[in-house]
């Protein structure tokens, strides 16, 4: 039985090293999807996609989780491989039919709490922790900062052949006025430029890395050329102004209401 005990202790730790590793790979902006098939795939040594290895690869915070994951994976497995072919050895050899089975339903059940959250509010504080250590501040949560919860995305639009987008600059296009923000671009050549100016011209092939609401940025990238095309930027941009209009008179109210009187005494 140690060897069973010992085979579950691995699992154990090594499921919470996975789950600690996909959190703070959240933390770093990384949707909560791709965190978790990052940290998996460190932790079991596999490959990435060349995209997605360079979003690990350039982001120094990353780096350093995705480098520890493989770390601690190299050792946990090769320890866990052991004790597998030991419990196998003996349940081949009729010592240890039970012990198979009690290690089979213990890491299910393991895996089992983990893939349910269940220990997550212990491990995030660890993790909260570790990561204000190492980098001297708390790496926010982007998906909550970009209010993604209210509609708002950040999503790729791809400019095409005879579309709205194509042969205009960002000041032309202007849109700001429609609640879309550019924050980079991918041309078709290969070349990104992180920080667009308004001059910048957009060609077929181009791809914007845009921040506003995901029905907007959908419309946006089928949007045709001509006539069409400016009415549908005005009706946005009209769409845009009354939905700033309605936040700022929100926001104006709850800054001059008054203070609650103290109860008397």
């Amino acid at each position: 039985m140690i060897t069973v005990a010992a085979l579950l202790l691995i699992v154990l730790i090594s499921a919470t090293f996975v789950r600690a590793g996909a959190l703070a790979l959240a933390y770093t902006g990384l949707s909560k999807e791709v965190a978790n098939f990052q940290a998996l795939s460190a932790f079991l040594g596999v490959g990435f996609t060349t995209s997605e290895s360079e979003r690990i690869t350039t982001h120094p915070v990353r780096r350093r989780i995705v480098r520890t994951l493989m770390v601690l994976g190299y050792f946990g497995l090769g320890s866990g491989l052991v004790s597998v072919i030991t419990v196998v050895m003996q349940a081949q050899a009729g010592e240890g039919a039970m012990k198979l089975l009690i290690t089979v339903t213990g890491a299910a059940a393991i895996l089992a709490l983990f893939g349910g959250k269940v220990f997550d509010p212990v491990i995030q504080r660890g993790v909260r922790k570790a990561m204000g250590k190492r980098t001297g501040r708390l790496i926010h949560d982007y998906a909550e900062l970009l209010r993604v919860d209210k509609g708002y995305s950040i999503s790729n639009v791809h400019v095409v052949t005879g579309g709205w987008l194509e042969g205009r600059s960002l000041r032309q296009l202007r849109l700001t006025d429609e609640g879309v923000l550019v924050l980079s671009i991918a041309r078709a050549g290969g070349v990104t430029l992180a920080t667009p100016g308004p001059d910048t011209v957009l060609a077929a092939g181009d791809t914007l890395l845009a921040y506003g609401l995901e029905e907007d940025l959908v419309d946006l990238a089928s949007r045709g050329a001509g006539e069409a095309g400016e009415s549908a930027h005005a009706a946005a941009t009209r769409v845009h102004h009354g939905r700033t209009t309605i936040e700022e008179s929100e926001d104006e109210r709850a800054h001059c209401a008054p203070p609650e009187s103290a109860p008397d005494a």
